[in-house]
């Protein structure tokens, strides 16, 4: 996010923590606390030699009671990290977002209501009523994928501001897509192999407990070899 607080999260579960940073056959370790006034502290705690392939290794211990929560923050937080991160000791991975459209910049995510905006592997939910131009968009279930710093967070880390510069960016990104909605829900259709493959994809995103907003525009713009289905 660019606020410099991850760095210093575990200090708001523990008052110290490890870290490990491996590089080309060297450890350096460190500890993390914090001084009188409650201020983060590093202090260098050791060199050595090392087998271990380069990275950084971050420490701290958990309540046996907040595991479960700390599983559940997981699930919920990092699903659109890239690559997914892997879970030890965990019988359920993390498994990314599945898309009925996708494109570098946009996706339509399976069965969603909502919208959002990713950046840096953080989903940041789009409310309505925010940005009028966009509000329509809303309804369709769309995740856009934007550069880190493209849009401006609340210092919760929890939610965008909509200033400016967000909704410079946003409604650049919806001016973007409205020409090619009608294209790729086209191409969507054109990928199947047959006229019933087709009339039964279009079923399956038409009907049932969908995204009603959706399926409307699936079904304003639905073709298959230009045939209207």
């Amino acid at each position: 996010g660019g606020f410099g607080i991850g760095s210093k999260a575990p200090l708001s579960y523990t008052a110290q923590f490890t870290i490990k940073c491996f590089l080309d056959g060297i450890v350096n370790i460190y500890s993390v606390f914090k001084d009188e006034d409650d201020c983060p502290c590093i202090a260098h705690l050791g060199t050595s030699e090392t087998t271990e392939p380069n990275g950084v290794e971050i420490m701290f211990p958990v309540e046996g009671s907040d595991v479960q929560d700390f599983r559940d923050a997981a699930f919920q937080c990092l699903t659109y990290f890239n690559p997914l991160p892997n879970l030890i000791n965990s019988a359920d991975q993390l498994i990314g977002p599945e898309y009925t459209v996708r494109t570098p910049s946009w996706g339509f995510k399976k069965g969603a209501t909502d919208s959002r905006v990713v950046m840096g592997g953080v989903a940041y939910p789009l409310t309505k009523g925010q940005i009028r131009e966009i509000d329509d968009f809303l309804d369709y279930g769309i995740d856009f994928y934007a550069p880190i710093g493209s849009c401006s967070i609340a210092l919760s880390r929890e939610a965008l501001q909509y200033d400016d510069k967000t909704t410079r960016v946003l409604k650049t990104m919806v001016d973007a897509i409205r020409p090619d909605i009608e294209k790729y829900v086209a191409e969507m259709f054109d990928n199947c192999k047959t006229l019933w493959e087709a009339e039964a994809l279009y079923s399956e995103l038409t009907t049932g407990g969908g995204n009603p907003h959706r399926q409307r525009m699936i079904r304003g713009n639905a073709t298959y070899k230009g045939v209207k289905l």
